[in-house]
């Protein structure tokens, strides 16, 4: 059992409806991903504790043990669920537990496996390296930018064989931001040193770019598993700088006419 401290409680349970619609669509498509995960960090859950039984006998009464329960491989993790209903789906006849907001299920939790909604069609384990990445930054993916020397000479072409998972995952993610007005895909030579070519991402935002990078940094590492780096560039409108003279009409894969047929709503209601 996992020892943390007692924490105060929220007046009401959740009823998860907002975030139980995102992770549906999160678990069916990675472009939901982000909004899901900053759905779940605004969220309220329910965690299982220990019985009162138990909790007499331990050393620091003052504190509370959240449950674990065993998986089918072996290992342990912290059951917490999105509302009462799939509370009630685990644990049908009931049990101690509290009402938490999902940062301080995190802070208290350091190091253990979480698992959401782990009875139901739709869940989630949640791992300790990506609950350190939350609390750091309340982002799993925080990608690293770095300064492109200005002699160096980088040459683009087509992209031969696509990797149409990831176009198709970014293209949706797109689809729900309205400040990306264009996205290309190339290969480039000359970005690296040691690697002949690589994967070129350029972003055509409105704004700041910083937290579309981030959201394309997650669905990247869920949908791409090429043989190429790949790397994300801010196209400004109407610059033409040393990376953006390269990207071609034919290298565009979205750019903002599709949204209005891909946009689906940003929330979905469970199905009762």
């Amino acid at each position: 059992m996992a020892t943390v401290v007692m924490v105060s409680l929220p007046p009401t349970v959740p009823d998860g409806a907002a975030l139980e619609g995102l992770l549906k669509q999160a678990c069916e498509a990675a472009a939901w991903r982000p909004a899901f995960y900053r759905q779940l960090l605004d969220s309220h859950i329910l965690v299982i504790v220990a019985d009162e039984t138990l909790a007499q006998n331990v050393a620091r009464p003052d504190r509370v043990h959240f449950v674990q329960w065993k998986r089918v491989d072996g290992t342990a993790a912290i059951p917490f669920f999105s509302s009462a209903r799939t509370f009630f789906e685990a644990v049908p006849h009931g049990a101690k537990c509290l009402v938490l907001e999902t940062r301080q299920l995190l802070e208290l939790t350091r190091g253990a496996i979480l698992h959401l909604n782990p009875y139901s069609e739709f869940n989630l384990q949640v791992m300790p390296s990506d609950v350190e990445a939350i609390l750091a930054s309340r982002f799993l993916v925080v990608p690293e930018s770095f300064a492109l020397e200005t002699d160096r000479q980088v040459s683009f072409r087509q992209v031969v064989d696509p990797p149409f998972p990831l176009l198709d995952a970014l293209t949706l993610l797109y689809s729900q931001l309205p400040q990306v007005h264009g996205a290309y895909v190339a290969l480039v030579k000359g970005l690296y040193d040691d690697a002949p070519e690589s994967l070129l991402l350029g972003l055509d935002i409105e704004g700041d770019p910083e937290p579309v990078v981030r959201d394309s940094g997650l669905v990247i590492r869920d949908t791409y598993h090429g043989p190429y780096n790949l790397d994300i560039v801010h196209l400004k409108s109407g610059e033409r700088g040393l990376l953006s003279y390269g990207f071609e009409p034919a290298f565009r894969f979205f750019d903002r006419r599709m949204a209005a047929v891909l946009a689906a709503p940003a929330v979905t209601s469970s199905a009762q």
